[in-house]
């Protein structure tokens, strides 16, 4: 019996119009956190994006190694747990009730969509994802609850496999970047907690500057390569401007674009290209529609890679980074 492999090959064409007015759902995608669902962002990528093959076809060259597999397992918790944790805040906030509706709808939709969508799936990789979706839906009320373990917990595993894997990798290079990844981690982390020991701004602060973070974050969206850009000024400026100003809602907002950041440092440590920088060589019109797949399948896609190479024989010359 032959290891499972996913496919590298070329992705097939699109079944999906391909006329759609790309720099809008470029916006869209890149003015919120890229990997956050939202009720309308499975219809968004059925409209303008991509089938799973093709978005198997563009995971698979750029998260080989268990290291960037693990690490990405941790920022699907990260993402998960952010994304549910906002959407439970803004029911709470529009509809002062516990139906919570909006994060009803998207762990809802998302779910269907991924089962019917990824049929070419092992079937546990799917069920995998969609019981990772609903747990975050039941958990976000009382990860609100704790908003430190939200943070800290994902944080110290992310710091624990990046080391682990890197002692793993012979000589001190992956090792020591690492460790300047913990370093980096855990001044960020310091910063915050120091941060919201401080006096909040002034009332008259919190509004206009949300207002000028939102135009700067809209225009960053709209440029040819956006997603660096929007992932550093979402992660640290944005989630900064949150808990100064004492905003849950944009803390957690932007908690997704600090998950992106974790996504980007992980590839740096695997050496490996994050996927949606690839994609940005592609075009605007067909980046717009395979960066929608990748984060919609996100999910699907990171369990069928942890399924492959699970399989995957470890080389007995040189141990995988």
């Amino acid at each position: 019996m032959m290891p499972p492999t996913l496919s590298k090959t070329a992705p097939a064409a699109s079944p999906t119009p391909t006329t759609q007015p790309p720099l809008l759902y470029q916006v869209l995608l890149f003015a919120s956190p890229q990997f956050y669902s939202f009720p309308w962002k499975p219809l968004l990528n059925r409209l303008v994006g991509d089938t799973y093959p093709v978005a198997v076809a563009h995971f698979a060259p750029h998260h080989a190694t268990r290291a960037n597999l693990a690490l990405h397992f941790v920022c699907l918790l990260v993402q998960l747990s952010g994304n549910f944790c906002f959407l439970t805040l803004l029911d709470e906030t529009l509809f002062g009730s516990s139906a919570r509706p909006f994060s009803l709808a998207t762990a809802l939709l998302w779910s269907v969509y991924l089962v019917l969508g990824a049929t070419t799936a092992p079937l546990w990789c799917n069920v995998a994802a969609v019981a990772s979706i609903l747990a975050a839906y039941a958990a976000a009320p009382l990860l609100l609850q704790q908003p430190t373990a939200l943070m800290l917990v994902p944080l110290v595993l992310y710091v624990i496999v990046a080391i682990s894997s890197g002692a793993c990798v012979p000589g001190y290079t992956r090792l020591g970047a690492a460790v300047q990844v913990a370093i980096f981690l855990g001044l960020l982390y310091a910063g915050w907690t120091y941060l919201e020991s401080l006096p909040p701004a002034p009332i008259d602060v919190g509004v206009p500057y949300t207002i000028g973070f939102c135009i700067v974050l809209v225009l960053l969206a709209a440029l040819p390569y956006p997603t660096l850009p929007t992932v550093l000024f979402g992660g640290l400026v944005g989630r900064s401007l949150g808990i100064w100003t004492r905003q849950p809602l944009l803390t957690l907002y932007c908690y997704g674009y600090f998950g992106s950041l974790l996504q980007v440092l992980a590839h740096g440590l695997a050496k490996e290209q994050a996927t949606l920088f690839a994609l940005e060589d592609e075009g605007s019109l067909k980046m717009v529609r395979y960066e929608y797949t990748h984060v919609t399948y996100f999910p699907t896609l990171v369990y069928e890679g942890i399924y492959v190479a699970a399989y995957r024989p470890h080389d007995t010359k040189k141990k995988e980074a």
